[in-house]
């Protein structure tokens, strides 16, 4: 038999920045506390042997207000087993306050442990040797820890506390199960206006000794030679990256290999740190400290990489359904690009898989998805017993079942690593008893599993290291179960619909994608803004919006915002009006660069009239903060006032945003001046030609030139 355990998520409550599934949350179905709290905290073995002792062990806190005396703690099993998934989960639900097994009461079964002033805890001990224990059958039984204790009003019936879980008995020195076991890591990715982390406290925590991340990469360091694979969201890489360099946020410098000397001559922003660079401040140990432990968590990620199968989704973890189902195959699409690119930058191998939210997918967008990419999907999305089948499009459906992502029985916390460990041992117990060796059965977890703190003790990998259980990798389970066809339809109700993100995430992301692409265009030396807005656009139609699709939409536009800022910040000057003097001729505006960093201009000029035509200029390169005067041509065939319109482009010809309005006069006064002038000429040279052809004649009279007359 083949269990996979895939992280196919969950869709947690709202507002909250992490769902179910973190143990030290107290989650409990348990609906009235007992006043004393128990904890297990590790069991040898996890699976009831054939001889020797079973060693439970844990601890006692007193959580009432009472002082608690004459504690006793006691070892119980149920004598009958559980031999299907429906008792598994029908046993799950069970009221915590049911008895479901005998205590082990004889001398020297049970353990003394001291008196609890309110708030105080202590440890308990039981060892308790196999022939005590009354299960003979295969199958899976209740084990668990009763606590008994007397406070100021004496003994009461029942337990004062409780725990318990499930702990099965396999006969048999050969596997008759195998577990391919997939743990996600995921989280909520969201930046600032300026492409910073708007949840850095989150990101530190959750990268820091005891958060999330950390222990699962830590528990994923006890695997010792057994397989584990990974479903990896990109978009976590870039977070922590930026928890580790400082979180620089976008950065428009220079990417290119120019010069030293054409650097400084730029007066823009330096390039931003390396991805684990230590960029806090002198004396800001809190920084460096959650810098290095951001770093640190990257390191052993990547270090961990090469000895466990990795497997991700596209960038930001999209919402696959609402993306296509609203034709957004490009934004699709550019989120694989991404988290390859992503993934290449840590050097990291991977294979890409499709796990929509909920586990589900509407089947009119199988078309969309390249069948190359496995589909994981819930045992309920389609009509079918086998775990793997082949879709009519050619993809590759894994078939997950729903048993780890409800947990441990309560009172336990569900999902402690512990609980959910005996919870999945459970469950291939019975269907190996059930179907035998070689059934395939897919077990899904939370898709931001906490271990919990607890989960060194717990021997999680240890207790799944079992003689009859085969750990393998997923590719692995998948080639070992049969591929039938399956030509029937996915189940996609309208309730799986409502819960998508808006069509305005999409929308949104668009829009905001298409943004960086003109910034990018407009800077000459930078080729990488495009790609950081873009990482930041698809944060907005991400499952993990579906919580607080809002929120994501304020996020993108907010980014949004300064993107067009920085467009704008291109501008072009000019007098509000221009008089042509002729009907063809120039005048001049002045391109403004107001970025630290160099652009190249064009201009997209429209007069909005027939009767005047300005041709567009060529191109013009700005350094930071110059300016340029460019002298546009025109032509004129009537007379008026024309308003044009003058927008700052890309090289490609995308607007800036910017637009400045001037009017143009076009007038005949030219004319009339070449005439005035002309015929003043005209009326000059005929006074010439006549004085001079009056002098002519007055000396042919004279036969010669006048004297004056000097004998006066």
């Amino acid at each position: 038999m083949v269990v996979a355990l895939l992280g196919v998520p969950t869709v947690p409550a709202a507002g909250t920045e992490e769902p179910p599934g973190d143990p030290d949350a107290g989650v409990s179905r348990q609906a009235e506390a007992t006043p004393l709290r128990v904890v297990i905290d590790s069991m040898t073995p996890s699976t009831l042997p054939r001889r020797g002792e079973v060693t439970v062990t844990g601890t006692v806190t007193n959580r009432s207000e009472s002082t608690w005396t004459d504690l006793n703690v006691y070892l119980f099993v149920s004598e009958s087993p559980m031999t299907s998934s429906a008792e598994l989960e029908a046993a799950t639900e069970t009221d915590a306050t049911l008895d479901v097994g005998a205590r082990l009461t004889d001398a020297g079964l049970y353990d003394e442990v001291a008196d609890l002033a309110p708030g105080e805890s202590t440890t308990y001990v039981l060892s308790v040797p196999r022939d005590a224990i009354p299960a003979t059958e295969e199958g899976v039984y209740w084990l668990g820890v009763h606590v008994l204790g007397s406070n100021e009003d004496g003994r009461v019936d029942g337990a004062d506390g409780r725990a318990r879980t499930f702990i099965p008995l396999m006969g048999g020195r050969e596997s008759r199960a195998s577990v391919s076991l997939v743990v996600p890591l995921k989280g909520t990715v969201r930046r600032d206006r300026d492409g910073t982390l708007a949840n850095p406290q989150v990101w530190e925590r959750m990268l820091g000794e005891e958060g999330r991340l950390n222990r699962l990469l830590e528990l994923s360091g006890t695997t010792g030679d057994l397989p584990l694979t990974w479903l990896l969201d990109p978009a976590v890489l870039d977070a922590a990256t930026s928890v580790a360099s400082g979180d620089p946020g976008f950065d428009m410098s220079p990417t290119d290999e120019a010069s030293d000397a054409s650097s400084e001559d730029t007066d823009g922003p330096s390039p931003g740190p390396e991805p684990h660079e230590d960029t806090a401040e002198p004396g800001d140990e809190d920084g460096t400290a959650t810098q290095l432990a951001a770093a640190s968590w990257l390191d052993l990620l990547t270090e961990q990489a090469e000895e466990h199968q990795l497997m991700h989704v596209p960038y930001g973890d999209p919402d696959t359904a609402a993306v296509l189902r609203r034709d957004a195959e490009g934004l699709y699409e550019r989120a694989g690009e991404l988290a390859t690119e992503t993934l290449e930058s840590f050097e990291l191998r991977s294979t890409r898989v499709v796990a929509p939210a909920d586990g589900r997918l509407p089947g009119g967008v199988l078309p969309r998805l390249d069948p190359a990419h496995p589909l994981l999907l819930s045992a309920g999305a389609l009509d079918a017993d086998e775990t793997v089948l082949r879709l009519g499009q050619g993809h590759q459906v894994v078939r997950t079942s729903p048993v780890a992502l409800v947990g441990g029985p309560s009172p336990t916390p569900p999902f402690a690593a512990l609980a959910l460990r005996q919870r999945i041992l459970a469950e291939a117990a019975v269907h190996a008893l059930d179907d035998g060796p070689g059934a395939p059965l897919v077990v899904t977890t939370p898709e931001r599993w906490n271990p919990g703190s607890g989960w060194r003790s717990a021997g999680f990998f240890d207790g799944l290291d079992v003689p009859w259980l085969q750990m393998v990798s997923l590719p692995f389970a998948v080639a070992a179960s049969a591929s039938p066809p399956y030509d029937g339809r996915l189940h996609y109700a309208r309730v799986h619909r409502r819960r998508e993100v808006p069509a305005r995430n999409i929308r949104v992301a668009q829009e905001l994608t298409e943004s960086g692409g003109v910034l990018a265009a407009l800077l000459n030396r930078n080729d990488t803004i495009d790609e950081q807005v873009a990482r930041a656009a698809l944060l907005t139609p991400s499952r993990n919006a579906r919580r607080n699709p809002r929120r994501a939409i304020q996020d993108a536009r907010a980014i949004s915002d300064q993107v067009l800022d920085q467009l704008r910040q291109v501008t072009v000057e000019s007098s509000q009006l221009v008089t042509m003097s002729s009907e063809t001729g120039n005048f001049s505006v002045t391109v403004v660069n107001g970025l630290e960093e160099p652009v190249t201009v064009g201009l997209d000029v429209e007069t909005g009239s027939d009767e005047l035509d300005i041709r567009s200029p060529d191109l013009v390169s700005l350094g930071p903060g110059q300016r340029a005067s460019v002298r546009l041509a025109v032509t004129a065939t009537d007379t008026g006032v024309h308003s044009v319109s003058i927008v700052p482009t890309t090289r490609d010809g995308r607007a800036l945003g910017g637009e400045t309005t001037i009017r143009v006069r076009s007038s005949q006064v030219g004319l009339v001046i070449w005439f005035i002038m002309g015929t003043g000429a005209a009326v000059f040279v005929v006074a010439i030609v006549l004085r001079i052809l009056r002098r002519v004649r007055a000396r042919k009279k004279t036969h010669g030139p006048l004297l004056k007359d000097t004998t006066a």
